[in-house]
């Protein structure tokens, strides 16, 4: 979804097509993800890749609050090469 306009969106998707925000914002900080960022495939959540190792270093539950148990698994982890 994106963060701005609230659309459905692909996940790890950078600009939204709509609005043309930075679709994608850190679960953890609430800032534009640019760079390096880890997502979860069951709820499409994620963030900074240093801010969700982090968080997951101390917590299985997705850190949005939505109840997702964010396996291992179920974790990506990209770079994003858009501006």
């Amino acid at each position: 979804m994106c963060a701005s306009c609230k659309i459905t969106i692909k996940p790890g998707t950078q600009i939204c097509k709509d609005c043309k925000k930075n679709a994608f914002l850190c679960s953890y900080c609430h800032l534009p993800v640019k760079r390096l960022y880890a997502w979860c495939n069951a709820c499409c959540h994620g963030g900074h890749l240093s801010h969700m190792m982090k968080w997951f270093e101390a917590n299985r539950k997705c850190p949005t609050g939505c109840g997702c148990t964010c396996s291992p698994n179920y974790i990506n982890m990209e770079q994003n090469t858009s501006n």
